[in-house]
């Protein structure tokens, strides 16, 4: 209902009966802390998500989720600090690399976010590289963006590349007309990060 249907009122109910059912998983608290950050609640995406980490102290994509939350919520100082904490302990984890990733970039500190995003796309995936290549052409390093833009091309023939991705470097690079074609496949695909 939240990420397929967009049925923002139906979610809200089944995730409150699921917790209703089940209020010691971690994972469905995790998830309902996403739809709420979604909503824009931050307050009680956070409070969430910290049930959820007491309730599974040892999951480190909760962990950095409390980060990634911060950064949706424009509080780029925060999720620094708590991505950092992430990655003191746990140095390969590609989603907290990401997400420090996008919180140096709005904070301007493009070189510190393209060291994180490339560490986040050797290790994550198509979300990194799509990040990577928007900062990137952000950068002026056309060429490098464009590059990746291509790669994420190249790759939709043969594992998923959502539109939002390709909408992202487009915008990253400054082709408005592209990024706004990209972002309407990513609303008839229902892309989960749109």
């Amino acid at each position: 209902l939240t990420y397929y249907d967009w049925d923002w009122a139906g979610a809200e109910l089944e995730f409150q009966q699921a917790i209703a059912l089940n209020p010691n998983d971690a994972t469905l608290r995790h998830r309902y802390s996403r739809y709420l950050s979604s909503l824009g609640r931050v307050d009680e995406a956070l409070a969430e998500l910290e049930r959820a980490r007491l309730l599974d102290p040892n999951d480190l994509v909760i962990k950095a989720n409390v980060g990634v939350i911060y950064y949706f919520a424009r509080q780029y100082d925060k999720a620094i600090d708590e991505l950092k904490k992430v990655l003191s302990a746990h140095p390969e984890f590609g989603t907290a690399h990401w997400g420090l990733g996008l919180a140096y970039e709005q904070k301007k500190l493009y070189n510190e976010a393209s060291l994180e995003l490339q560490k986040a796309a050797e290790r994550k995936g198509t979300n990194s590289l799509a990040s990577l290549g928007h900062l990137y052409g952000v950068m002026g390093r056309k060429k490098e963006a464009r590059d990746i833009l291509s790669e994420l091309t190249k790759r939709a023939g043969q594992q998923s590349v959502s539109g939002y991705q390709l909408a992202l470097v487009h915008m990253g690079l400054g082709d408005i007309e592209a990024a706004m074609e990209a972002l309407q496949q990513a609303y008839r695909e229902h892309a989960t990060l749109l």
